[in-house]
């Protein structure tokens, strides 16, 4: 797995090795003074019924950077899309 520190802090993004290519992860992390010890740490696999969508939809950030600013470390995981229908 490799991380890479994006501008906003708080979110680091990763990638994992997947049987099929690569998978890419981004991980919200609390501000270390609202982080409980041991913290949750929920992972999100967006929606889109597996053809649509991705873990740079608006409402995954959103909800996620809620969740992280309370406290929650938060992994949002993309996945491999099915084709589009013809």
């Amino acid at each position: 797995m490799s991380f890479n520190e994006k501008r906003d802090s708080g979110i680091l993004e990763s990638v994992a090795t997947g049987p099929d290519g690569p998978v890419r992860l981004r991980w919200y992390r609390p501000i270390p003074s609202r982080a409980r010890v041991p913290a949750p740490i929920l992972v999100w696999a967006h929606g889109g019924g597996f053809f649509a969508g991705g873990i740079d939809q608006p409402e995954a950030h959103d909800v996620a950077r809620a969740l992280s600013d309370r406290g929650v470390t938060v992994v949002t995981v993309d996945y491999r899309l099915a084709p589009p229908l013809d």
